[in-house]
């Protein structure tokens, strides 16, 4: 499998990755939810200048969440609208196991870090590049706690650091000197990484959420009236 587009549109910072053989062609983009607007043109942008057309990639891959609710939507139908249309296997990687992944070899605990809005964070626990938790959605008071026992802590991950602003004492907490940047060149290797083990996704797999849209709550609210 030679030719990959792999995409990450689960927070602000939009990234886009195409790979050809061996070479990578990056872009990102941090201009806020613009992602339905920067998608499509980064993407024929990047095929330019790899060289390549849609119908030479051999691979879609893209962030399947937690993340912004709107933005995993973008990602997962754009890239499900190219894989029907031009039969290219799609397969979705989990967020946060997307941004622990450079830190695999971390000896300590890894916290790929996503602000989640209303005082809390989206993370998991990752030890010397072992998943150890579920996705939890938690303040930053309720990270120091789950910490509280732990010695070397990196933080990595977009947001890395508004968590770490907030926490009341971080003095054990190191932030990845990398975390502000899109990690969509890593996702086009974990995504292979992903397909050979697992297969394309299903056709009905959507993205994955941990908590409800504000559109829903306040559907849900309403019914309640």
């Amino acid at each position: 499998m030679k030719n990959i587009l792999a995409i990450d549109t689960a927070t602000k910072l939009l990234g886009v990755t195409i790979q050809v053989g061996i070479k990578k062609y990056n872009n990102q983009i941090n201009e806020g939810f613009t992602h339905s607007e920067n998608l499509l043109p980064m993407i024929s942008d990047l095929l330019l200048k790899a060289g390549i057309s849609i119908s030479d990639l051999d691979l879609l891959v893209c962030t399947r969440g937690p993340g912004s609710f709107t933005g995993l939507r973008i990602g997962m139908s754009t890239l499900k609208g190219i894989s029907l249309g031009a039969g290219i296997p799609l397969v979705t990687v989990p967020t946060l196991d997307l941004y622990a992944y450079s830190k695999s070899k971390f000896i300590g605990v890894v916290l790929p870090i996503i602000d989640a809005r209303k005082r809390s964070f989206y993370t998991a626990i990752f030890r010397n590049g072992i998943r150890e938790s579920d996705n939890l959605d938690i303040n930053s008071d309720e990270i120091s706690l789950l910490m509280e026992n732990e010695e070397k802590i990196l933080l990595t991950g977009i947001d890395a650091n508004i968590l770490y602003e907030k926490l009341n004492d971080n003095s054990k907490f190191d932030i990845d000197s990398e975390y502000e940047r899109s990690y969509s060149e890593e996702l086009t290797t974990l995504g292979l990484e992903y397909y050979n083990k697992y297969g394309s996704d299903a056709l009905g797999q959507g993205p994955v959420y941990i908590r409800k849209s504000e559109a829903e709550l306040m559907l849900q609210k309403k019914r309640s009236e």
